[in-house]
């Protein structure tokens, strides 16, 4: 599940909430929040990977959900019977793997793909996605207080690691890492002048409740696979 949104969004209060509420207490999913540039001013924590996503699904309006790249609508919109829906599309592709942080902020996701069957595709992508659990300091003007799973950083980019075509049971196994660079900076918009250069700096508000949420893609259709969030 990846939501558009942002804490200048009038509206994307009622698609967070709603999302919240049909999602509290299940566990079949993923879920990665991208806090956009408008309206007015946008979300400080806007990157320009959230605006590569934006441009990769044609978003023009929050708030905004894709689900498996498949169900595109208003998080304001998202049912239970959606849900299942989507949950009960078989998958033929097993995530597995571990991730950790290591000491100078260095995030690793040592990732295992088993195709179940074969998959010719020359289309497929694996992307790691950096989310942290709650945020705080990205309040503006739209009331809410805080914000759940926000996107901080693609590994290695929102341009995701090409796979090649996987054979049934043959499995094939990815190491992704990225160092936090410098230290906190809480920009003052989300506009493209203030976002966060990842070179220097980082957005991350605390260090406990970071995961890395990883997905294979089929980069023409845009159709999610499979998913699986691994907790730091």
């Amino acid at each position: 599940n990846e939501i558009f949104t942002s804490s200048t969004c009038g509206p994307c209060v009622a698609g967070n909430a709603n999302y919240l509420k049909v999602t509290t207490g299940l566990t079949q999913h993923s879920t990665i929040k991208y806090q956009v540039n408008w309206p007015s001013t946008g979300d400080p924590y806007c990157t320009q990977e959230v605006r590569d996503r934006v441009s990769f699904y044609n978003i023009n309006s929050v708030p905004r959900m894709e689900v498996d790249g498949g169900w595109d609508g208003n998080a304001a919109s998202f049912t239970n019977a959606l849900y299942d829906q989507f949950n009960a599309k078989p998958a033929f592709l097993e995530i597995t793997g571990s991730v950790n942080l290591t000491w100078k902020n260095k995030v690793t996701a040592d990732i295992n793909l088993n195709p179940l069957v074969n998959f010719t595709s020359n289309n497929l992508k694996l992307f790691a996605v950096i989310t942290e659990g709650t945020t705080f300091a990205n309040k503006k003007t739209n009331g809410e207080k805080q914000f759940e799973d926000v996107m901080k950083k693609m590994m290695p980019s929102s341009t995701g690691w090409a796979l090649s075509p996987m054979s049934k049971s043959t499995a094939v196994s990815k190491s992704l890492n990225f160092t936090f660079n410098g230290n906190y900076r809480l920009p003052l918009d989300g506009q493209a002048a203030n976002h966060i250069n990842h070179a220097t700096e980082n957005s991350i508000e605390t260090w406990d409740d970071l995961a890395v949420v990883v997905f294979v893609q089929d980069a023409t259709t845009k159709e999610v696979l499979q998913s699986e969030t691994f907790p730091i």
